[in-house]
C-alpha cells in the first residue's frame, strides 16, 4: 500500500469514527461494499437479521455496524453452508455468548474488588 493510500485510510477512519451506528449507506452502496446483490440484503431484512433505517422516501440506509453484521452473516452462510434461518440462530447464539462473556468479565472484576477490600481489612 502506498503512503497516500495509508493517509486516505486514516482520514476515512477519522471521518467515520463515532458514526458506526449512523445510517450512511444506501442498499446499492452496501451491496457493493459487501460484494453481494441488493436482494440478499433485502432477504436479511425480511428474515429479521438486520433492520435498516428508512428515509422519508422509504430508502433503506445501513450503518457501518449493520454492514459488519451483514458481512458476518454472509460469512456464516457461505463458510458454514447454512441457510438464512440457520444464520439467524448462529447470530443469536453469538450475541448471547458476547453478553455472557461481558457479564463474566464484570463479575470477575467485582470479585477482584471484593477480594481487595477483604485483604485490606
Amino acid at each position: 500500500m502506498k503512503k497516500s493510500d495509508d493517509n486516505r485510510e486514516t482520514r476515512k477512519g477519522r471521518l467515520l469514527e463515532g458514526l458506526e451506528d449512523d445510517p450512511l449507506f444506501t442498499i446499492g452502496v452496501a451491496a457493493r461494499l459487501l460484494d453481494c446483490e441488493p436482494s440478499m440484503l433485502r432477504s436479511y431484512e425480511k428474515a429479521g437479521l438486520v433492520e435498516p433505517r428508512r428515509t422519508e422516501g422509504n430508502t433503506r440506509l445501513y450503518s457501518e455496524n449493520q454492514l459488519e453484521r451483514m458481512r458476518e452473516i454472509g460469512e456464516i452462510i457461505r463458510d458454514e453452508d447454512v441457510n438464512i434461518a440457520g444464520a439467524r440462530i448462529i447470530m443469536q447464539l453469538r450475541e448471547e455468548a458476547r453478553k455472557l462473556r461481558k457479564e463474566i468479565s464484570l463479575l470477575r472484576e467485582e470479585i477482584a474488588s471484593l477480594k481487595n477490600e477483604l485483604a485490606t481489612k
